[in-house]
């Protein structure tokens, strides 16, 4: 796996390692990268160490280059990179340290300030005690962990380890740290017609794919949806008759299984389609494996079919993996954004009609037969402000947290953090409406604290570097020019995309409904008993750590292995992986 990880202060002394390793007066740094590519440049006190698969105006990124422009303009050539990076650059003539991850924070970086100075890496574990730090978690990361399902960027599950936001720099000048965004996006939409965007769209996406289609031994993901089809099928166009190998995971759960439209568009490009299907069995066999090699708790399940997809490609001679990771939350294809726009429909009456005709006629059908309490739902939901409702169905704001957490773990807690961390991400673009603020705020807590991780653990404990080219900065900023109107619409999700893919994606596809990648962990459970008996011995220990209260975790297990497993088993896997990470951890 790609690994950056250095220290500068006046304790800094030589990192051993294997890679480039560099040190001197006040600096000391190592780096390698076994699945992407490593930049490394030295020219006295300046140096610059970057690991991933950096891209620098399209084309792969060259370390002296990178090291001059950093120094004259470090905002704007940080703006103008693509691919996965994680860099440090040292400039000796102002003594400055800059720290940055890609757009996406694909390859995240941590920091912590001790009295040796600054550590920094990727390498979280080691950065902590570098940095001098106990291995002390933090309560407030571990709530704000139950409430999202993973660590959110805001917050390291390690008290004094902090994590650099996604599209960020770090500057460290005389022993003070200061974080700052290098891009923001511009939502004015001063720019083309929406036909213009359509071509500017595809354009945009297939110079991204062709940047990387023809890296070696280089493989798709293609779940068979409009995302990893448009990257499977590009990158076949741009291989120019070269075989286009892709990779797909069924699932022996019917309701969950989508290879057959994977079939489609491998018929489709004439790709050559790989694909293995997954049992409750294969989960056992990995499943202490994946949770372990995330830095923090991680409990996404869907982390394990993409670590098997990916190891499925290794096996068959992979080196270099193409994700379609991004896609709907570029160009606005999820069912909630839909949703939400319905219930933005009440807040933009006027308000003497809410007062006068709309909340009376609610509370009067509240209790009528028939559909007419949908209303009253209708209002009671659209009355919660957006970014807060999007969290609707979180197990902690559909139960008292009272009633989940133990009151010891909550009087060390502030119950508000996490509404507080979405707020300020959904309240950052200026200028913005609510779809661009809803896209903005899943830029971080969909892409960067859960689906990139996903894949990019996975195949990294596979032994495969992935990319993402529909986060090429390129496809971004073409996405914020297409006007909210045209991006979604309350008939059709994704109809602006679709139209830009009209002719080239199968009809199939293009017209399929959305299914998402959603995995069967609950019904696995219940069918293999070593599984169920590992999540249970888990939960188990969970319960004694006085943070949930043991009965909640009686009670969905119950409800779990007796009906609705699936919902059930999507809210107790992150309970179980929460525990199987901490133990994996020795904490």
């Amino acid at each position: 796996m790609d690994l950056l990880t250095g220290m500068v202060g006046p304790g800094a002394a030589a990192l051993p390692g294997d890679g480039a390793n560099g040190a001197g007066p006040g600096f000391a740094f190592r780096a390698s990268a076994a699945d992407g590519r490593l930049l490394h440049w030295r020219e006295g006190a300046d140096w610059l160490a970057c690991v991933g698969s950096p891209l620098l105006d399209g084309a792969p990124a060259q370390a002296a280059d990178l090291a001059r422009r950093l120094r004259a303009a470090p905002a704007a050539t940080l703006a103008a990179m693509g691919g996965r990076f994680a860099l440090a650059h040292h400039d000796g003539g102002s003594r400055t340290l800059r720290l940055a991850t890609d757009l996406f924070g694909s390859l995240p970086l941590a920091w912590a300030e001790g009295a040796d100075g600054l550590a920094f890496g990727t390498d979280f574990a080691w950065v902590t005690r570098q940095g001098g730090r106990a291995r002390a978690l933090d309560p407030q990361a571990l709530y704000d962990y139950l409430f999202f399902s993973v660590v959110p960027s805001s917050r390291s599950i390690v008290a004094g380890l902090r994590k650099l936001a996604r599209g960020s720099v770090l500057e460290y000048r005389d022993g003070r740290a200061r974080a700052s965004r290098y891009w923001e996006p511009d939502f004015s939409r001063a720019g083309p017609p929406a036909s213009d965007l359509a071509r500017e769209t595809f354009d945009a996406i297939a110079a991204a794919v062709a940047g990387v289609a023809n890296l070696p031994d280089a493989g798709c993901f293609l779940s068979g949806g409009l995302d990893s089809s448009t990257v499977s099928g590009l990158a076949a166009r741009s291989r120019d008759g070269a075989t286009t190998h892709a990779f797909t995971i069924g699932f022996d759960v019917e309701e969950f299984d989508e290879s057959a439209y994977a079939r489609i568009t491998a018929r489709h490009f004439g790709l050559e389609l790989h694909e293995h299907r997954i049992l409750s069995g294969d989960i056992s066999r990995c499943v202490d494996r994946v949770i372990a090699a995330f830095p923090e708790p991680f409990g996404n399940p869907s982390a394990i079919p993409a670590y098997l997809c990916a190891d499925f490609a290794r096996e068959a001679g992979v080196a270099n993996m193409l994700a379609g990771d991004g896609g709907d939350e570029i160009f606005a294809g999820n069912e909630r954004y839909q949703k939400q726009s319905l219930f933005n429909v009440y807040g933009e009456l006027p308000a003497l009609v809410r007062r006068g005709l709309v909340d009376p006629l609610a509370v009067l059908v509240a209790r009528a037969p028939g559909p007419l309490p949908k209303l009253a739902s209708y209002v009671r939901q659209a009355r919660v402000p957006l970014p807060d409702r999007l969290f609707s169905y979180n197990l902690l704001v559909r139960n008292d947290p009272s009633a989940v957490l133990t009151g010891e773990f909550l009087r060390t807690v502030d119950t508000e953090s996490p509404y507080e961390y979405a707020r300020g991400l959904y309240g950052e673009p200026q200028p913005g409406d609510a779809l661009d603020r809803m896209l903005f705020l899943d830029w971080t807590t969909t892409l960067t604290d859960n689906d990139l991780p996903k894949v990019t653990v996975g195949c990294g404990l596979a032994g495969v570097a992935v990319h993402f080219p529909l986060l090429d900065p390129r496809v971004v900023e073409v996405s914020t020019r297409i006007p909210s109107a045209d991006k979604l619409t309350l008939r059709e999700l994704r109809k602006f995309y679709k139209e830009a893919f009209t002719g080239f994606l199968p009809e199939a596809v293009l017209t399929k409904t959305k299914h998402g990648f959603g995995v069967p962990v609950g019904i696995w459970v219940n069918r293999d008993a070593a599984l169920r008996e590992r999540v249970c011995s888990r939960l188990d220990a969970l319960g004694h750590r006085g943070i949930i209260r043991r009965e909640i975790i009686t009670q969905l297990l119950e409800l779990q292995s007796a009906d609705h497993a699936s919902y059930y088993g999507a809210l107790l896997w992150p309970l179980f992986a929460l525990e199987e990470w901490l133990q994996a951890n020795g904490l």
